[in-house]
């Protein structure tokens, strides 16, 4: 054998040495993980009224073109697997990935904001990978934003020269319609942060007189909704949309006092709209124990704001704390209690009789009350309701004046407004509690 050759075969032989031992030192060298295959769908599905009608996302798909995907890993020795990528333009087919816990986010391009102009879809989705295996995906990213749009009816825009409307979901920042949007203003998209029930209507206008009238607002909850509510959540949520119909309301001599509005939400998986009622949605009431007697009708409701803390000297106190009541068979009374949270109101409530009825003994009922009208009209709010009538927004700011008169309320303790309402067969709710705290 020539002596080169003897050389070369020598090489190849330590070569292959090597090779094994690598192998050998591989294998058990825990650094180097199992891995997994993944192979990655991106959908994108437009709520169901969308689907058949023309605008803003027609057709059943919507185009994830452009969609940004983030691949990352959970658990603590993966957290610095991730993966970026772009639907349709660098997303691979399959994905090699270390075995582990994984999530996925895809989104419409850019940053979701709390307010935009159109909708924003995403969605986030977590997944196992396991060692040796190729497994399927998919991503269907839906509407994080909820499409939200006002509607002027003609006499509305012939009675105000100027307005204001404001949704407010409870956030730092609320939605605003004015005159200058236009009389017929396009839809904008409108981000729910967590745990949102209610929406409230806020209202300034001016009349085309001059007149400016007294702002009003009114509280919807998701829940109240006539029919469709039947996925479970109490919660306003992206595939939602809400259209706010403006109309007028004037007294019995036919002039303008207010705004009213009906409220319309379409949920994400039907395809007509329900109304939201102010108040609580009925309930199914208690079938009476005398069969002779004939049903009830439906049972009263109350929905109270939620409890109130503010400071006199930081000027944060609310607009409004509206207890909204619903009675569909008339109302017969709104019984009010009231306990002081420091001395000074509970003297000011000794004194406070209204149709020589006190909130500290017995309670008040608003109901047919004069004496209440009379302090509503002080503020310009309209008068208490009469006996039959169904709905009743109750204005418990219009004791926040006494309140802020009397100082902050006492280490722990808060002013509390105890309130039961019954209808004409006698159908009582149960008692509810308002509580409101002030700080110095």
């Amino acid at each position: 054998m020539r002596k080169h050759n003897i050389i070369i075969f020598a090489a190849l032989a330590l070569v292959g040495l090597a090779s094994c031992e690598m192998r050998e030192e591989i294998k058990g060298d825990k650094s180097v993980k199992d891995t997994g295959v993944l192979e990655l769908s991106v959908l994108a599905k437009a709520p169901v009224a969308m689907q058949t009608k023309a605008g803003e996302d027609t057709g059943a798909d919507v185009s994830t073109n452009g969609f940004p995907v983030r691949v990352y890993g959970t658990d603590e020795d993966n957290k610095e697997e991730i993966r970026d990528y772009v639907v349709g333009e660098n997303l691979p087919e399959s994905i090699t990935l270390p075995v582990g816990n994984y999530s996925i986010r895809a989104h419409t391009p850019g940053e979701l904001k709390k307010k935009m102009a159109t909708p924003y879809y995403g969605a986030e989705k977590a997944f196992k990978v396991d060692a040796n295996k190729t497994f399927q995906e998919t991503v269907t990213c839906k509407r994080e934003n909820s499409r939200m749009q006002v509607v002027y009816d003609n006499d509305f825009l012939t009675a105000f020269k100027a307005w204001t409307i404001t949704v407010d979901d409870g956030s730092e920042t609320v939605l605003p319609f004015t005159e200058k949007d236009g009389t017929n203003p396009d839809p904008v998209y409108w981000y729910f942060e967590d745990d949102v029930e209610t929406v409230t209507v806020n209202f300034n206008a001016t009349l085309t007189t001059g007149e400016t009238v007294k702002s009003q607002s009114r509280t919807y909850s998701r829940k109240n909704a006539v029919e469709g509510y039947d996925d479970g959540s109490e919660f306003f949520t992206g595939g939602d949309a809400l259209v706010f119909k403006l109309s007028v309301t004037e007294n019995a001599s036919g002039k303008i006092t207010g705004f009213d509005v009906k409220v319309e939400i379409t949920f994400e998986d039907k395809m007509e709209p329900v109304e939201i009622l102010v108040g609580d949605k009925p309930t199914e009431p208690d079938k009476p124990t005398d069969p002779e007697n004939p049903e009830p009708g439906e049972g009263p409701s109350l929905t109270l704001p939620a409890d109130v803390t503010y400071s006199i000297s930081a000027g944060n106190q609310p607009a409004s704390a509206d207890a909204l009541i619903y009675a569909p068979a008339g109302l017969e009374s709104i019984l009010v209690t009231i306990t002081g949270g420091n001395a000074d109101f509970n003297a000011i409530l000794k004194d406070l009789v209204m149709d020589k009825q006190s909130f500290i003994d017995g309670g008040v009922n608003l109901v047919g009350n004069a004496d209440f009208t009379l302090l509503l009209n002080t503020v310009e709010l309209p008068p208490a309701p009469e006996k039959g009538v169904d709905k009743y927004t109750f204005p418990i700011s219009v004791f926040f004046k006494f309140l802020n008169i009397t100082g902050a309320t006492d280490e722990g303790k808060a002013h509390e407004f105890h309130i039961v309402v019954t209808d004409i067969n006698g159908v009582s709710t149960e008692e509810q509690t308002f509580k409101i705290t002030i700080n110095k």
